[in-house]
């Protein structure tokens, strides 16, 4: 009796011997996050920008609600990136699409678009617990706003080229030609429609699921799924930029979030002009379905194949 009752004492102290580290038993405890985090800084000062994202990651692991972890993480990764977030900013803001530019990045090479899009995902990844008040720590969301809604803002023009949505940009999607159409009433265009579900209809890998979309046999639906999808997501991204751009003020980053909003909306305007939904105007010409996917433009507005319901002659892609 005596023997089980000097068990159970022991069992009972077992966790107060655990915590007090001074015994056999217990396990090697890790840096904590505020180690951790300082070292990085010292890592920033020193220009060792890598250095310093390894360092502010293991503080993420250590802690993930830690809003200084997060976001001195995305901080790092943008420098050790090579970008600078109001240089980008101002790529967006100063283009004159009247003179017939294309949209921001599409002219990069898929390894650099891949490279900043990664850069973007990660910013946002880190700053959007902080934005959305599920952190403790220094930062909060009117801290990193500004931060999170251009790092957004970047992420839906680039995704732009991340066509299958896997949140890679690689040789595996298809490159739109997104250019400033003259004289068209919306500016910019996809050219076009048939060329993408072309390139997917035979392309060696294609990616017909998208988000985790269950596989539809028919190809053509599939395609379709595919497309609205991939306008969906961007549309999605960058409406969530512009609601922290916007209520941005204007005056100590240097950007006026006004110029950016009114890109960002054009950009989101030029997505949903072809998205394929029964009846809908999409491109907003008073007309529903006018155009039928064959790189033609059937209705003479200087766009091809925007504001379809999905028609096609099946001999044109297959």
């Amino acid at each position: 009796m005596k023997l089980r009752l000097m068990f159970f004492i022991v069992f009972l102290l077992l966790p107060a011997f655990i915590i007090s580290g001074c015994n056999i038993f217990g396990w090697t405890t890790s840096k904590s996050s505020e180690s951790l985090i300082e070292e990085g800084k010292e890592l920033m000062r020193e220009a060792d920008y890598s250095g310093a994202q390894a360092k502010f990651a293991e503080a993420m692991a250590e802690e993930p609600n830690n809003s200084d972890a997060r976001y001195y993480h995305a901080k790092a990764t943008v420098h050790a990136s090579g970008y600078n977030a109001l240089n980008l900013a101002e790529i967006i803001s100063d283009i004159d699409y009247s003179d017939g530019d294309a949209m921001p990045f599409t002219d990069w090479s898929v390894s650099d678009a891949n490279k900043l899009y990664g850069v973007m995902m990660t910013v946002s990844n880190d700053l959007t617990p902080i934005y959305e008040g599920k952190t403790d720590g220094s930062f909060g969301p009117t801290d990193i706003d500004l931060d999170l809604g251009l790092a957004e803002g970047f992420l839906g023009i680039l995704s732009f080229q991340d066509t299958d949505s896997d949140n890679k940009i690689t040789d595996d999607d298809y490159r739109f030609s997104i250019e400033y159409v003259e004289g068209s009433e919306s500016g910019f265009a996809i050219l076009n429609l048939l060329e993408f579900f072309d390139y997917y209809n035979n392309s060696p890998s294609p990616k017909l699921v998208p988000n985790e979309v269950a596989v539809v046999q028919d190809i053509p639906a599939a395609l379709i799924i595919l497309f609205n999808t991939f306008v969906d997501n961007i549309a999605e991204i960058i409406e969530r930029a512009k609601i922290i751009v916007v209520a941005i003020a204007v005056g100590e980053y240097g950007v006026d979030p006004e110029d950016v909003d009114e890109v960002l909306d054009e950009i989101i305007s030029v997505a949903y002009n072809y998205k394929i939904e029964i009846g809908v105007d999409n491109d907003g010409d008073g007309d529903t379905d006018e155009e039928v996917v064959d790189g033609i433009d059937n209705d003479g507005d200087g766009l091809i194949d925007e504001d379809s319901n999905g028609q096609w002659d099946p001999a044109l892609i297959f």
